[in-house]
């Protein structure tokens, strides 16, 4: 599959005892941006902008501009946005089914994209295997054993991300991940600590698959609940976050000031830059009693 490019463009300027450095803005072409990532329990909701060429933004809103929706060569309708640059249907996207955004606008090409939303993954048996039993030494904090299973679909493609928070009282992020899992390994994504898991069912396709891996949770004597959001993806889903995930580690820990070549975020907009991607969830929990130890 051919990738369209987005070039992240993340010049900042190094400072210097006497003097900033000047650094000349590399010049991105002007066009279209569109970004929707959609599901069946909200109407189509779809952000448009343009790209620009000065240094001082690298997007600017649009609020003119004409978005239709098609499925099955059949125009659904015509987007509203009541002059903001969010414009948004009045249909719920449909599991199973194709959809295709055309946005048009008189000052640049047209552009369009098409995607789906995948049936709703099939999660089971989620478990907490070992409460605080794993040291890590780079994070300098004791881990969990964490497992479920997945059912997958053998008649398609399949790719996945499961999000993690913990409730105690309050809500935070079941982060820290770390996995011997060879699905999980395989993506190669670990070393930009993820606070998601991505992976795809290349391994397990048609399998009911363990998945086993360590997080980091509460130290606490209190029994606390672990909430999951279990997603099946688009494949242009799944590209385009697993690059954003790598973009933003970079960005949150200057590396990109030493970048040589721009980094090219992955795109399915035709003549344009951003993403139109489906997705389907199911949101469940475990509670976690500490008399369980």
């Amino acid at each position: 599959m051919k990738n369209n490019g987005i070039i992240i463009l993340v010049l900042l300027l190094i400072l210097s005892c006497q003097k900033p450095l000047q650094i000349d803005y590399p010049v991105m072409e002007e066009k279209l941006v569109v970004n929707c990532l959609f599901a069946p329990d909200t109407v189509f909701q779809v952000q448009v902008s343009k790209s620009q060429k000065t240094d001082d933004s690298l997007y600017a809103t649009i609020t003119d501009a004409v978005c239709e929706l098609w499925a099955n060569n059949k125009l659904l309708e015509q987007l509203e946005n009541n002059n903001t640059a969010t414009y948004c249907s009045t249909i719920l996207p449909e599991i199973g089914k194709t959809y295709t955004l055309i946005v048009k606008h008189p000052k640049y090409e047209n552009i369009s994209a098409t995607s789906s939303v995948p049936d709703i993954p099939i999660i089971s048996n989620f478990n907490l295997t070992d409460y605080l039993a794993n040291y890590d030494i780079n994070s300098e904090s004791y881990l969990s054993g964490l497992e479920l299973n997945i059912n997958d679909d053998a008649t398609t493609d399949n790719y996945y991300k499961l999000d993690f928070v913990i409730s105690d009282g309050f809500l935070s992020d079941c982060g820290g991940f770390i996995s011997n899992d060879i699905v999980l390994v395989t993506e190669d994504l670990f070393e930009f600590s993820p606070i998601f898991l991505y992976f795809s069912d290349e391994l397990f396709n048609g399998q009911t698959y363990n998945l086993s891996f360590m997080a980091s949770t509460p130290q606490t004597d209190k029994d606390f609940s672990i909430i999951y959001k279990a997603k099946s993806l688009s494949k242009e889903h799944y590209y385009y976050t697993k690059k954003m995930l790598i973009y933003q580690h970079h960005k949150e820990n200057g590396e990109m000031l030493q970048a040589i070549e721009p980094m090219l975020m992955y795109s399915n907009i035709q003549n344009g830059y951003g993403i139109f991607a489906g997705f389907s969830q199911k949101i469940d929990s475990l509670n976690y009693h500490i008399t369980n130890k």
